[in-house]
C-alpha cells in the first residue's frame, strides 16, 4: 500500500460525516487531539517559517475577537492583519484586550497591528481563563481574510487552542474558526504525510540512492499504516495501548531526524551564476526542439546579465542576430539590448530590466530548431546575485513554454522544508544554523535568518556560534556578490577595502570638526576601540564605527543642552543626523555613518552613555594616546584597556561575536538623554 492509498483509506475510515454528526463523542475527540499532539497539528507559525495562520472568510462584522479556550493561560502573538478585499484595515479599528501583563515591556514602534512583523510579540495578557484580543470597527465592515503571525520561540504553543469569533453588538458572538477542531487537524495530518513523501522523493533524486529511497519510503508507508491502524482503533472504540502510541511517536521523530540530516547534505555552496571573468557561465543542456527561449526571474527584481548563447546539437551558435523581446528595459544601460545575442561577453551588464514582478527576455530563433545547450554569462560585479532567481523556459510555441532550468529551485525547496520542520526542531541549534544558512544563501529572508540567530543565543549562547558561522559561510563561495555576515544588529554586507577608505576619511572629518568647531576631544569607543586594540582594524563581525566625545559640561541638563547644540551645528554644516536613544548617528554626503556617544566628567569620574557610570577616574582617560586603526593613527583613552574591561568585562580581549551588552545596567541613569522633558519635570 503506497502513501496515497493509505491516506485515502484513512479518510474513508475516519468517516468525517460521523464526526460532524457527533457520532464520535467529545471525550473521544479530546483523546484523538491529545494523543496526536506530537504531530503539532495545531501549530501556528509566522515570520520565521513563513507559515502564519492565513484564512479567507466571507463575513461582515463590527466586532472580531481572537480568544483562547484554555484556562489559566495568557494570549500573545506577533501581528494580526484583517483585510477588506485587498486593503489591510486592522489599524482602522479600536483594539482592546482582556487584560495587560504588567511586566510586559512593549518595544518601541511595536504593536500587534502596525505591520512590524518580527517573530516577537506585540502584546501580552495576564494569566487568566479564556484571554482575548478584540477589534471594534465604527460600523459593520467586510472582512474576507485574516492573517495572524504567532510568536516564534518555544512559547508558540500558547496559541494552539484559539478561536475566532464575530459579533455585531459585542454581546452575542458567533464562532467562525476553531484551531483545535478535529477536521482541521485531519487536514493538517494529510498535508504532513504528503509533505514527508515529497521531501523523501527530493532526497532520493539528489542522492540517486535506491537504498536510501527504499528505507525512507518504507518508513513513511509503514508510518502511515500505523496512523490508519491507530484511527481504526479509535473509531471502533478499542483501546490503543500507550506503548503502541509511544512507538508511533518515536517512529515519526526518527523519520523527521533522518530527513533533516539528509537535507543538510544538499545545500549548495553557492547559487551565483558566473561569467567572463571567472569562466563559469551557466550551461543548460536541453537537446529538444524549440523556437523560443525565455529568461525570467521567478520573483520581483531586476533581470540583469551579460550575454546568452544558444547552440544546436552540433555545437553551432544559432542565436546571433535573432530577434529579442523583453518586459521592460532600464535606460541606465548604455549597451543596446541586442548585444546580449550579438556581442562578445564583457563581464558587465548588457541587458538590464526595470525593477518589476518577474521581468523577462524572450529570444525568437525564427523557426523550430534542435537545441543542444544554452549558455548564460552573468555580469561579474557586486550585482551578480540579481540573477540568482533565474529560470529558463523553452518551447515551440511562445505561449506554451516549458521550464528547463530554475537556478534557485533546489535551495527554495530546502528552505521551505526547513520552514516545515522548524516547530519540531525549534530548540536544535544545529538545525537553526542550517535553516539560517539556506535563507542567507538565497540573499533574501535576511531578517528571518537573523531572528534564528537571536533565538539560538537564547537557547544556548555557546552553541549559537554555529549559526553565526553558518551565516558567515553562506556567501563565502560567491565570487562577485558582496559577502554577508551577522552581527548583533542584523545581517550586513562585509566592508570592502574601498569602503574602509571612506570610513577612515569620515572618522577624521568628524574628529577634526569637533576640534575646530567646539574644541572638544573625540576618540575611538566601544567596538571600534576593541578592534583597534586587538587587531588594529575593524572587527570582522562589526558593522558600525563608534566614537565618543568628552563634553565640556558636568551636569545632566547642561550635557543634554550641549548635545543638542552640537547636533544643530552638524546639521547646519551639511551633516545628516539621526538621533537614537542617547547617542546619535552622523553622516555627510556619501561618507560612512558614524555613531557618536556623549560622555562627561563629574567629580573627576568619567561617565559615558550608556555603559560607564563613573567607574573610571578621568585622569585615566586624559590625555589621549593613539592607536593604529586601519593603517592610520587615531586618538584613544589613555588607559584604553581599563575602559574595555569596564564595558566588556575581564574577557574583553577574547573575540565574542555574540556578545550583548546589559542595556538595563545603567538604563535609568542615562534615560535623560532621550527623555529630557521628563528629566527636567
Amino acid at each position: 500500500m503506497n502513501i496515497c492509498d493509505c491516506i485515502n483509506s484513512l479518510k474513508s475510515n475516519l468517516k468525517l460525516t460521523d464526526f460532524k454528526n457527533e457520532v464520535v463523542n467529545s471525550e473521544k475527540r479530546v483523546d484523538i487531539e491529545n494523543s496526536l499532539s506530537f504531530f503539532l497539528l495545531d501549530y501556528v507559525g509566522g515570520f520565521v517559517d513563513e507559515a502564519p495562520f492565513d484564512k479567507k472568510f466571507d463575513i461582515h462584522t463590527k466586532f472580531l475577537k481572537v480568544q483562547l479556550t484554555n484556562v489559566n493561560t495568557s494570549l500573545q502573538f506577533d501581528q494580526i492583519e484583517l483585510y477588506s478585499n485587498k486593503e489591510n484595515i486592522t489599524e482602522a479599528g479600536k483594539v482592546t484586550h482582556s487584560s495587560k501583563y504588567s511586566k510586559f515591556k512593549q518595544r518601541k514602534n511595536k504593536t500587534e497591528t502596525n505591520g512590524n512583523i518580527t517573530g516577537d510579540i506585540g502584546f501580552h495578557t495576564e494569566m487568566e481563563d479564556s484571554p482575548w484580543w478584540q477589534i471594534e470597527f465604527e460600523k459593520k465592515t467586510k472582512v474576507n481574510r485574516i492573517r495572524l503571525f504567532n510568536r516564534q520561540d518555544w512559547w508558540w504553543a500558547r496559541l494552539r487552542r484559539f478561536e475566532v469569533l464575530v459579533s455585531n453588538d459585542g454581546a452575542k458572538w458567533n464562532t467562525i474558526y476553531q484551531n483545535s477542531h478535529l477536521e482541521q487537524a485531519f487536514t493538517k495530518l494529510e498535508f504532513i504525510l504528503d509533505k514527508l513523501n515529497t521531501i523523501n522523493k527530493f532526497i532520493a533524486d539528489k542522492s540517486k540512492s535506491a537504498e536510501k529511497y527504499y528505507y525512507s519510503s518504507n518508513n513513511i508507508n509503514f508510518l502511515t499504516i500505523d496512523f490508519l491502524d491507530y484511527f481504526q482503533y479509535l473509531i471502533s472504540n478499542k483501546l490503543y495501548e500507550k506503548k503502541q502510541l509511544s512507538l508511533l511517536k518515536d517512529k515519526y521523530n526518527a523519520l523527521l531526524n533522518v530527513l533533516k540530516d539528509e537535507l543538510a547534505n544538499y545545500l549548495p555552496d553557492t547559487i551565483e551564476i558566473g561569467g567572463k571573468l571567472n569562466g563559469k557561465p551557466l550551461t543548460v543542456h536541453h537537446k529538444e526542439k524549440a523556437r523560443y527561449i525565455r529568461l525570467q526571474l521567478g520573483e520581483k527584481g531586476i533581470l540583469s546579465f551579460d550575454k546568452i548563447e544558444v547552440f544546436n546539437l552540433n555545437n553551432e551558435l544559432i542565436s546571433k542576430g535573432k530577434k529579442i523581446n523583453y518586459s521592460t528595459i532600464n535606460k541606465n544601460v548604455i549597451a543596446e539590448p541586442q548585444n546580449v545575442l550579438d556581442s562578445s561577453p564583457t563581464g558587465m551588464p548588457q541587458f538590464l530590466s526595470q525593477l518589476e514582478e518577474s521581468p523577462f527576455l524572450l529570444i525568437d530563433l525564427g523557426e523550430i530548431k534542435e537545441i543542444g545547450k544554452i549558455v548564460v554569462y552573468n555580469r561579474c560585479d557586486s550585482q551578480a546575485w540579481k540573477l540568482n532567481a533565474l529560470s529558463i523556459f523553452a518551447g515551440t510555441r511562445q505561449n506554451n513554454l516549458t521550464k528547463i532550468h530554475a537556478n534557485n529551485e533546489d535551495l527554495i525547496f530546502i528552505k521551505d522544508t526547513y520552514n516545515f520542520l522548524f516547530p519540531y526542531f525549534i530548540k536544535d541549534v544545529s538545525f537553526l544554523a542550517d535553516m539560517a544558512l539556506a535563507k542567507v544563501r538565497l540573499r533574501k529572508n535576511l531578517k528571518q535568518a537573523w531572528r534564528l540567530l537571536a533565538l539560538g543565543i537564547r537557547i544556548d549562547k555557546a552553541k549559537a556560534i554555529e549559526i553565526f558561522e553558518k551565516i558567515d559561510l553562506a556567501t563565502k563561495f560567491d565570487e562577485f556578490s558582496p559577502k554577508l555576515f551577522a552581527s548583533n544588529h542584523g545581517i550586513s554586507q562585509k566592508i570592502s577595502d574601498d569602503r574602509i577608505a571612506v570610513i577612515v576619511s569620515s572618522m577624521k572629518e568628524i574628529i577634526n570638526f569637533f576640534k575646530n568647531e567646539f574644541d572638544i576631544e573625540v576618540c575611538l569607543a566601544y567596538g571600534t576601540l576593541l578592534g583597534a586594540t586587538r587587531d588594529k582594524k575593524i572587527i570582522p563581525h562589526d558593522d558600525d564605527i563608534d566614537l565618543v566625545y568628552v563634553s565640556k559640561q558636568s551636569t545632566k541638563n547642561k550635557v543634554f543642552e550641549e548635545r543638542n547644540e552640537i547636533i544643530k551645528k552638524l546639521i547646519d554644516n551639511g551633516f545628516k543626523v539621526r538621533k537614537s536613544s542617547g547617542n546619535f548617528h552622523v553622516r555627510k554626503g556619501k561618507g560612512f555613518i558614524i555613531d557618536l556617544f556623549p560622555s562627561w566628567v563629574s567629580d573627576n569620574n568619567w561617565f559615558v552613555y550608556p555603559f560607564v557610570k563613573g567607574e573610571i577616574p578621568f585622569n585615566q582617560i586624559s590625555p589621549n594616546t593613539e592607536l593604529e586603526f586601519e593603517g592610520h593613527l587615531f586618538p584613544v583613552p589613555k588607559n584604553y584597556k581599563k575602559v574595555l574591561e569596564v564595558i566588556y568585562g575581564s574577557t574583553w580581549h577574547i573575540s565574542d561575536p555574540l556578545f550583548r551588552h546589559n542595556w538595563d545596567k545603567h538604563g535609568s541613569f542615562f534615560k535623560f538623554l532621550s527623555t529630557y522633558e521628563k528629566f527636567i519635570g
